[in-house]
């Protein structure tokens, strides 16, 4: 009966320290993934490398491959080298938030990625806040990216509980070397893969540096009130926005076309996912509400007191609609 009594005992003990032990690392797994997060935010264009990067847009029951070759100087500099069609040739140099196009129908487009002001250190925390604020990272264990040790991040919306993104990390360098970009439905819609990734000693990075051009300034932007004005509308911020995103910055753009129409773009985060709103004379829309879904998000076009508004993002079409039903 002793010898029972100390066996059960020690079943008893053995069952407790191991479930303290799951609870301990319960407790540890958001930590590594908050940690490794933070090791992806600092490393975040310092990295200099070379990689051919392969992105699969899956819309409509089709897969559509797009392959490049990347060159990042380590700098927040990168060279894009389009490998197949149909921009096949076309060469992207962005610097910052600046994107610079040599070759195909438009050589020379400059084009402003998120916003003028991206790189500013409060705008980067600030996004970086929100992302842990709006998403729950979770570490889901070893694997293998482009031949390298990686671990598998998972990022769920604290909102809707919806899966957002999946990250193959490289722990060591911080370089993001796969991605899966969830559909509210939960499929996937974009999967970007890196492949042949070299990783550039500093002598190397350093004529890199050398060899890249930086990309043009982009033209000092309208005044917000001064875009308004012209396009006589009272306001073009949306009364709601869907909760989680901030309001992070307002710009403007010329149109592509020889009209050369100013066209307006308010710009929202919830620190990983952007949404934008484009307001212009020249963008075609129909009086009623359009819905036109993307590969990863909606976009909805409509015309409002004469202009063109078109609103894009990874919210679900009601939130659009309810976001163009708050306009001013």
């Amino acid at each position: 009966m002793i010898r029972r009594s100390v066996v059960a005992a020690a079943v008893v003990l053995l069952l407790l320290a191991l479930a303290s032990l799951a609870w301990v690392e319960g407790r540890r797994a958001p930590m590594r993934a908050e940690a490794l997060l933070r090791w992806i935010d600092a490393r975040r264009g310092r990295v200099p490398h070379t990689a051919v990067v392969v992105t699969t847009t899956f819309a409509g029951g089709r897969a559509i491959t797009t392959t490049a070759r990347l060159l990042c100087t380590g700098d927040r500099r990168s060279r894009i080298e389009y490998l197949t069609p149909p921009l096949k040739g076309v060469v992207a140099i962005q610097h910052g938030g600046r994107i610079h196009r040599e070759g195909g129908p438009t050589p020379g487009l400059l084009m402003a990625s998120a916003t003028p002001c991206e790189e500013t250190p409060s705008l980067h925390q600030r996004r970086f806040e929100l992302l842990l604020r709006n998403y729950e990272a979770r570490d889901l264990g070893g694997a293998r990216a482009a031949g390298r040790p990686a671990r598998r991040l998972l990022l769920i919306h604290r909102h809707t509980h919806h899966v957002a993104r999946r990250w193959w990390v490289d722990p060591d360098t911080g370089l993001i070397l796969r991605t899966d970009d969830f559909r509210a439905d939960g499929t996937v819609g974009v999967r970007t893969v890196y492949r042949e990734v070299k990783l550039l000693p500093p002598h190397r990075a350093e004529r890199v540096q050398a060899s890249i051009p930086y990309a043009p300034e982009v033209p000092p932007p309208l005044a917000e009130a001064e875009l308004l004005r012209y396009l006589g509308l009272p306001g073009i911020r949306p009364r709601y926005v869907p909760v989680g995103y901030e309001y992070e910055a307002f710009s403007h753009t010329r149109c592509g076309c020889p009209c050369g129409e100013p066209v307006a773009h308010i710009q929202y985060s919830d620190g990983l996912r952007a949404l934008s709103v484009f307001a212009s004379r020249h963008l075609s829309a129909e009086a009623e509400p359009v819905a036109v879904m993307l590969p990863v998000g909606d976009m909805l076009r409509l015309r409002h007191r004469g202009v063109a508004f078109a609103f894009l993002g990874e919210v679900g079409l009601p939130e659009l609609h309810r976001m163009a039903r708050s306009l001013p």
